[in-house]
């Protein structure tokens, strides 16, 4: 299985876990990389099964399920915006902010978001690692826009705060879980796939993708 570097420290360890217990004899292999990688990955046999936040299907790629995530504003619980209940995109103007590299599909996401509003930011740092974002954030360096789905959320302690990002024009984030077209999952995967997608089905607020 591939999986982005938040769903592999914050939900498939316990995930995994409690499958283990149900079907010990499955052993696995997990592979961590941004969603552009993953999908790489898919197509050229390396891993089976694909979780990546708003990944690049493309042909031959086949979509498992597909849920709405909600983007939030993470940041030190000391910072201005920690104050607001609910952040806009134009309360970010002028800020710094914890960015990922350009390497990652999120740095794309982020970029067309604040570029399409004209809002200007300062990128005090970028970076391709998961866990250096959030320490960054944590020790206060700067904001970090995020993808959340309930399950990959842990406690970061008081120091940290998450605001939902209310905009109309925020563009609607996505979880996929994915395999490779025409490919038989082996059984194994197969079961691994119904109670990942199971796992991750719950309800997030979320509005029309617009552009």
């Amino acid at each position: 299985i591939g999986v982005n570097e938040g769903f592999a420290s914050a939900f498939l360890p316990k995930f995994l876990s409690a499958f283990s217990r149900q079907y010990p004899e499955i052993t696995f292999e997990v592979m961590v990389s941004g969603s552009r990688t993953l999908i790489d990955w898919l197509d050229d046999n390396v891993v089976e099964i694909v979780l990546a936040f708003n990944p690049p299907v493309r042909v031959g790629i086949e979509v498992l399920t597909r849920i709405p995530v909600e983007t939030k504003l993470m940041m030190n619980k000391s910072h201005p915006l920690a104050s607001k209940s609910v952040v806009k995109l134009t309360d970010l103007a002028g800020c710094s902010m914890v960015m990922p590299s350009s390497d990652l599909i999120a740095h794309r996401y982020m970029q067309e978001m604040l570029l399409a509003n004209k809002i200007q930011v300062r990128a005090i740092v970028t970076s391709n690692s998961h866990t250096f974002m959030q320490r960054a954030t944590l020790e206060n360096l700067g904001v970090r826009l995020i993808s959340s789905h309930p399950v990959q959320e842990i406690d970061w302690g008081p120091d940290m705060v998450f605001r939902p990002l209310r905009d109309k024009t925020v563009l609607q984030e996505q979880l996929m879980c994915c395999k490779k077209e025409l490919r038989e999952l082996s059984p194994a995967t197969k079961v691994l796939a119904k109670r990942l997608v199971a796992a991750l089905d719950l309800p997030v607020r979320s509005k029309p993708r617009k552009r």
